[in-house]
């Protein structure tokens, strides 16, 4: 009865030492399901020519790998016009192929000393059009206007709120 306990414990282990040294490391592969990479901050500029469009910048970024897309937190993003427009958000995807900034969480657009306030907006870098679906609120020192919807084309400086449009006016 040893002996042939002892005669199947040997063939297992000869058959172990077998399998381990003729394994092939080359034939495992191992296929991540979602590769990235990360970094605190972030500073895009974009330019045609040597004029300087707008730059992004942020505290946090992802990048994930193939994707043709960035994932900000904090950002700030300068578009230089005539007058210079500053915007913050809580956080956006920016498109790098389109050049298309999508922002959510609480959106503040300042242009000199007006400020435009939403839940979400996109920046349309190729185009030069800010646009968002959601509720909007235009203060300056002597007005207030709100409405749902927006459509803003830089270039021509001309702005529109789409639905339910109500405006005060302090004298």
């Amino acid at each position: 009865m040893k002996a042939k306990f002892f005669f199947f414990f040997s063939l297992v282990l000869a058959l172990g030492v077998l399998a381990v040294l003729g394994h092939n490391d080359a034939e495992v592969t191992v296929n991540p399901l979602y590769k990235t990479s990360s970094m605190d901050g972030l500073h895009i500029t974009h330019k045609e020519g040597s004029i300087i469009k707008w730059e992004l910048t942020a505290d946090d970024a992802v990048l994930p790998s193939g994707n043709e897309q960035v994932i900000v937190k904090s950002l700030n993003l300068k578009i230089y016009n005539d007058p210079v427009i500053h915007l913050t958000g809580g956080s956006g995807i920016y498109n790098i192929e389109e050049g298309d900034l999508a922002i959510n969480g609480m959106v503040k657009v300042n242009i000199k000393d007006l400020q435009f306030t939403t839940d979400s907006l996109v920046w349309s870098g190729k185009d030069e059009i800010l646009s968002t679906r959601d509720s909007v609120r235009f203060t300056g020192n002597k007005f207030l206007i709100e409405g749902k919807g927006l459509s803003a084309k830089i270039k021509d400086q001309k702005m529109k709120i789409l639905d339910n449009v109500k405006g005060t006016f302090y004298l």
